[in-house]
């Protein structure tokens, strides 16, 4: 059986276990959770924890347990012991403060800070955020522009002009009534008319008598 302590808060135990019909293995932590098993595809698998021992029915083949040991907090410090040889992670984020004993081995790479014991080891360490300095900016000049308010401007009311039309006076055309001609009767014209008519028939008759002396 072989451990990978993962340094997060809380800690993370995980037990890589053999290839076993039942297994029974020594816990290297107590548990402070409930510890769980589970087949290489990730199918649960029945176990207890009896007196410090892990048993799993993993039916002939590897399998992986996971639980949270107990530990220690003060502070956001944390401090975990473990019995037996294992490998702690430390993932970014996590600053190892100390190991006792010394690490057999350490490596790192971009999933964290690896430290390998040959035998039980106590590691205290505590989460940390790096925050950059920011870089100061040099110095911006702001031009300021001040507009002057335009000056204020007096509206005189233009002078009213009154515009005089003329007034018409229609003054009335005399209304020209008609008088009337005085006609002559009608009886004065056939009067004229016959008197015409009788000097003309007397010169007619005397002109006769001439003729016939």
């Amino acid at each position: 059986m072989s451990a990978l302590l993962n340094l997060t808060a809380p800690p993370v135990l995980l037990l890589f276990l053999p290839a076993a019909l039942v297994g029974n293995y020594t816990l290297p932590v107590p548990p402070a959770s409930e510890v769980a098993a589970f087949s290489l595809d990730g199918a649960p698998l029945p176990t207890w924890v009896l007196n410090g021992t892990l048993y799993v029915l993993q039916g002939g083949e590897p399998a992986v347990a996971v639980y949270v040991p107990r530990f220690f907090n003060s502070s956001g410090v944390y401090s975990v012991t473990v019995e037996g040889p294992f490998v702690a992670q430390a993932p970014p984020g996590v600053m190892v403060i100390e190991a006792r004993p010394q690490p057999a081995r350490v490596a790192v790479n971009k999933t964290g800070l690896y430290l390998y014991f040959d035998t039980g080891a106590t590691i205290v360490y505590q989460a940390f955020t790096i925050q950059p300095t920011p870089t100061a900016s040099p110095p911006q000049t702001t031009q300021t522009t001040t507009i002057s308010p335009p000056p204020a401007t007096t509206s005189t009311p233009p002078h009213a002009t009154t515009t005089t039309t003329p007034s018409t006076t229609t003054t009335p055309s005399p209304t020209s009534t008609a008088t009337p001609t005085p006609t002559a009767p009608v009886e004065w014209l056939l009067a004229i008319v016959l008197v015409i008519v009788v000097v003309v028939i007397v010169a007619i008759v005397r002109s006769r008598k001439r003729w016939r002396f």
